[in-house]
């Protein structure tokens, strides 16, 4: 097991880790031998997209077990990149201040239904936060987050578009000798202690990679 670490450790650190897109597949999913060393995106794109396109997206209250700051941050960037790909964004603080004003709960699906007609924009997109790992070997601090995404439309909630991803991000080091254990312990400590920027990055990079699956319908 130590001997398998090192070994992923050392790929990690010479950047031997892609990124790969696959089709969403229920076998891929469910399978418990993933590559630990596989940057992989799973995506899955169905026909009503294209006979639909979004043309505005309301960014959803983020799901899943979690801190409620995290979630928030998952909004923000997921509402950021998508302007990348669709026309209009509703983001967080607009849907917040109508669910506030009109008294909606955008939980329930008779409430967005009324969100969608009111706001004119009849798609809704929502992360769900699957994974939130923080990791420190003393030589090696790694921190990953697994987020499930999807894209469906308010009027019957049918879903055009879903991805899920893990993203990582990790710092330290094989300790070969003395002075590669502490360079290793100081780069892991270093890792460990700067949580706020490590965690943006990481939910840029998560929100980058599954947003790239979604064409662009501008």
């Amino acid at each position: 097991m130590k001997q398998a670490f090192f070994v992923i450790l050392v790929l990690v650190l010479t950047g031997c880790v892609s990124t790969t897109y696959r089709p969403y597949d229920r076998k891929m999913a469910e399978a418990e031998d993933v590559s630990l060393l596989d940057r992989e995106v799973r995506y899955e794109i169905r026909s009503a997209f294209y006979r639909d396109p979004p043309n505005c997206v309301t960014v959803l209250k983020t799901l899943g077990k979690g801190s409620e700051n995290l979630k928030s941050q998952i909004e923000v960037v997921f509402a950021r990149h998508l302007t990348g790909k669709v026309a209009r964004v509703v983001s967080p603080l607009e849907r917040r201040r109508m669910e506030k004003n009109d008294l909606l709960d955008t939980n329930h699906s008779g409430d967005r239904r009324r969100f969608a007609f009111k706001k004119r924009c009849p798609f809704f997109i929502q992360a769900s936060l699957s994974q939130s790992d923080d990791s420190y070997y003393v030589v090696w601090s790694e921190k990953k987050i697994g987020l499930k995404v999807s894209l469906f439309r308010a009027a019957d909630n049918e879903v055009f578009w879903r991805a899920e991803h893990t993203a990582r991000r990790g710092d330290g080091g094989v300790p070969i000798t003395p002075m590669a254990l502490v360079s290793s312990a100081v780069s892991a400590g270093k890792h460990e202690a700067d949580k706020i920027d490590v965690q943006a990055s990481i939910l840029d990079d998560a929100a980058r990679r599954i947003l790239k699956t979604l064409p662009d319908v501008r």
